[in-house]
């Protein structure tokens, strides 16, 4: 009798016809969970955080164009619709890439990367930038965008992406652990290089075209001055007036500097006393390297300025 019970089971089981669409589901359902994460980005570093840490498991895009400012660029209706339709949104935050309050984005897929700090934002009060206007002198405050110079903050930033990956793929968690790591690593190092490399001037005076780099002068104890001045811009006797009374109080022997100046700005600076330093702030993709080589770059033209200008007080 158990022998006829267990035939009549195995003849009732091979004889079930699935569903006719069931391989069809399981197939689908699995390329669902074996493609990758669709990860829009709205910088450079974001995006070679996310590829880093995510491995396989990510396909990053990043829309603005080279030749663009991101934090400025205003994206078409294609390039909002590569937004909207990606699985996470990794955003700077801090006021960074405008474009993003005025556009509406799916809230649950994004990620502010540095939600965790904004109480280490820093406020840029303009007040150094002088007018000749009927109003005399005036001000406005904006919040410094680019935290992510300070490696510091970096690694909140790419520990924001990770637990967002964990979130989206729980079953790649230990792997975007280990890849987190290794980018951690490397951050924690090129803190150290840059600390090192800025050194000598730590406590003095150092000059910027700008706010970008509000939060690498705090990491490393430099006294910023911010001058009104742009790369692109051309310069007339106000303009450079006013560069003169940025400078003034405090005299810094160096300007930092997110590209190279034009050759008529940066000769300028030098009559005025003030050597350019070059701070790729890496917010494009780079011509060849990644993220870290160019900021390897950025410790050795510290290092070259400032031995070009003090000479024998590094040794």
């Amino acid at each position: 009798m158990r022998r006829v019970l267990w035939a009549s089971l195995a003849l009732s089981i091979g004889c079930s016809t699935p569903p006719e669409d069931a391989g069809a589901t399981l197939g689908e359902a699995a390329d669902v969970a074996l493609s990758p994460l669709a990860i829009a980005t709205v910088s450079y570093p974001l995006q070679f955080f996310a590829e880093r840490i995510g491995g396989p498991h990510v396909r990053v895009s990043l829309e603005a164009p080279p030749e663009d400012e991101p934090s400025s660029w205003s994206p078409s209706a294609e390039a909002i619709g590569v937004f909207q339709a990606a699985d996470r949104i990794l955003l700077f935050g801090a006021g960074f890439a405008k474009w993003t309050e005025r556009v509406s984005l799916p809230e649950s897929k994004t990620i502010d990367t540095s939600a965790s700090f904004g109480d280490l934002f820093i406020t840029i009060e303009s007040a150094m930038v002088h007018s000749h206007g009927p109003e005399g002198e005036h001000s406005h405050a904006e919040i410094a965008s680019d935290t992510w110079l300070d490696p510091i903050l970096a690694v909140r930033q790419a520990a924001a992406i990770r637990d967002a990956l964990a979130a989206a793929r729980p079953e790649a968690r230990d792997e975007f652990e280990e890849r987190f790591r290794a980018v951690e690593a490397e951050l924690l190092a090129l803190d150290g290089r840059l600390s090192k490399a800025f050194a000598p001037v730590a406590g003095r005076p150092v000059a910027s075209a700008g706010p970008s780099f509000a939060y690498l002068a705090r990491r490393y104890e430099l006294e910023l001055v911010i001058v009104p001045l742009g790369g692109e811009t051309v310069m007339g006797a106000d303009g450079w007036h006013d560069v003169e009374h940025a400078l003034e109080p405090r005299s810094p022997k160096w300007m930092l500097w997110a590209r190279t100046p034009p050759p008529e700005v940066a000769g300028r600076l030098h009559e005025l006393g003030v050597q350019t330093i070059v701070f790729d702030a890496s917010v494009r993709s780079p011509s060849t390297g990644d993220y870290f080589t160019v900021m390897a770059g950025n410790v050795v033209a510290v290092e070259t300025a400032l031995s070009e200008t003090l000479g024998d007080a590094l040794e």
